[in-house]
């Protein structure tokens, strides 16, 4: 029997249609208002964020509680002079007043070369080291959290303002300004957040758990701006500047024994000595020192500082095994600073020439590194570098605009413009070299800081034409009044050299010819000069000894005019 089959009723056709049209309408409602009804879910790797920048995943990491960041991370947004001595996997932090040494895997540090008990150690992930930065954070200035409910480590800096809120009510942040944007959290009525910029009516804002996004700006009350705290720490050590006056340093070529103080004539307008008295003596890291208790007791006598001279010795393969070693770079400082304190000095000046060019940066560290802790002790810091020119050994290897951020004072030396084994004769420090040296280092030190560097001696050229046509040049070096005296025995001329602005004078026996340009008071009063016309810091001179008696009233008369 076949089976009847049962009608099924859909009802009208209107009905159809209309339901049909609802369904349409929906749809299309939905695609327009998608985002804004969808939470967008954040990843639950760690975002590093700093301020208002999301610094992206991978860049922290918490181990043991402890917060953790590449080095390279710090180095970028935290601290450009973070030091990694990959020999030894130790890390060196300096700032104004500190010198932090961590090495890999030690849970002790060395700050200020005191030992210190970390939470945790540095620590290498293939090669890249890791740095436990809440022990840093104090020197750095920035309050450092983890927040692992959002997966978020949030660095905030204390030396800036920071403008702080709460919502009035229950308002979603969003990724973008305006409300068809997805959102990603649902903020509730008292909500702290950190305001960062206003834009058409919207906020840029932080939550307190990292989170960055946007929120209606008049959704924020009880707006308040936290200033930063001055960072100049009450009782900080004061370095010595001559009030009212500039520097006016000269040198003391101490090679064997100290000069005899009761023969030292009166050096008016002086206030700063520097003895040649430490240099480095080996490889290993160990100073030699000719210092004396009595010429710094004469000099404090005279109201004269003692800035102590510290050279490498000109031995460039010795100055490259102590740079490379932090080890021995932190064996010389204490040696330094120990002298400064048993012999009372006011200074170290820093005199490193004839250094390999792979040791520019090295050279930087060893005087961050330093300065710190000297200024800890009181003394001022100087380093003599050479007028910009193209030797590596000589030149190239002074990065003089990092060196300029980490010493007190910069002293350039204005000599040699033609050295002792020159080809051709010529002035040690004609005045147009001169200023062009000086113009051309204030491009990378301020004008405070500059110290202009004069020589007291000159050269006497001997120069002679061999029987093939080729001219052999000799030169030696002069005092002032020997010079002068060269000149009275020989009764040479004196005219003046306009394009070197020194006096010169020439004369001829056989077939040997002489030339010298020479150092006087005019020369010296024309260097004097600069230091007011650019606005620098004083002026040094190489070297007490060399000089006329009248040549310390000429500087100081010109030094007074600024």
């Amino acid at each position: 029997m076949e089976l009847e089959r049962k009608k099924r009723y859909y009802g009208p056709p209107w009905l159809f249609f209309f339901l049909s049209l609802v369904v349409l309408l929906s749809f299309g409602a939905g695609l327009y208002f998608y985002p804004a009804f969808i939470k967008q879910s954040f990843e639950t790797k760690l975002h590093l964020i700093l301020e208002d920048k999301d610094l992206g995943r991978d860049k922290a990491d918490v181990i043991n509680g402890d917060v953790y960041l590449p080095l390279a991370i710090i180095r970028e947004h935290l601290d450009e002079n973070i030091f990694w001595e990959e020999d030894t996997g130790t890390v060196v932090v300096t700032t104004k007043d500190r010198v932090v040494r961590m090495a890999t895997k030690d849970l002790t540090a060395r700050v200020n070369s005191q030992e210190v008990t970390l939470q945790a150690p540095v620590i290498e992930r293939d090669g890249v080291p890791w740095v436990p930065v809440e022990f840093l954070a104090p020197l750095y200035r920035v309050d450092i959290n983890y927040f692992s409910d959002t997966g978020r480590v949030v660095i905030t800096r204390l030396d800036k303002r920071q403008d702080i809120g709460r919502v009035l009510k229950e308002i979603k942040l969003r990724t973008a300004w305006g409300f068809r944007n997805p959102w990603l959290k649902e903020l509730e009525p008292g909500a702290v957040v950190t305001v960062f910029e206003v834009n058409a009516g919207y906020a840029r804002v932080r939550t307190k758990g990292g989170l960055l996004g946007y929120i209606p700006a008049d959704s924020i009350h009880d707006k308040r701006t936290i200033v930063p705290e001055s960072q100049e720490e009450p009782g900080a050590a004061k370095l010595w500047h001559p009030e009212d006056k500039k520097i006016n340093l000269t040198w003391e070529f101490v090679t064997g024994r100290n000069p005899d103080t009761t023969k030292i004539p009166q050096l008016t307008g002086v206030n700063v000595v520097s003895p040649t008295w430490f240099y480095l003596s080996d490889s290993r890291g160990n100073i030699a020192n000719k210092a004396s208790s009595s010429y710094v007791s004469w000099a404090h006598r005279q109201n004269y500082q003692v800035w102590a001279l510290f050279s490498n010795d000109f031995d460039r393969e010795r100055t490259h095994a102590v740079l490379t070693s932090a080890g021995k770079r932190e064996q010389v400082i204490d040696q330094l600073l120990v002298y400064a304190s048993l012999y009372q000095l006011n200074g170290i000046n820093i005199d490193f020439e004839n250094v390999y060019l792979k040791d520019r940066e090295l050279l930087v560290q060893f005087v961050r590194e330093l300065v710190p802790l000297a200024h800890q002790q009181g003394l001022v810091v100087s380093i003599d570098v050479t007028i910009k020119g193209g030797s590596a050994n000589y030149s190239l290897f002074y990065d003089r605009k990092a060196l300029g951020k980490a010493v007190d004072y910069v002293i350039l030396m204005t000599y040699d413009e033609h050295w002792a084994s020159s080809p051709k004769a010529g002035s040690v420090a004609s005045l147009p070299w001169v200023e062009d040296g000086v113009r051309g280092l204030l491009e990378d030190v301020p004008q405070e800081k500059l110290v202009l560097g004069v020589p007291f001696y000159t050269r006497l050229w001997i120069e002679k034409e061999a029987e093939d046509g080729s001219l052999t040049v000799k030169s030696q070096a002069l005092s002032m009044n020997a010079a002068e005296r060269l000149l009275e025995e020989k009764g040479a001329e004196v005219t003046h050299d306009n394009a070197a602005g020194q006096h010169y004078a020439s004369w001829q026996q056989g077939d040997i010819v002489y030339e010298i340009w020479l150092e006087n008071e005019e020369s010296m009063r024309q260097r004097a000069s600069l230091v007011k016309k650019y606005g620098l810091a004083g002026i040094a001179s190489w070297r007490r000894g060399f000089e006329k008696s009248s040549i310390w009233q000429v500087i100081d008369e010109e030094l007074k005019r600024n």
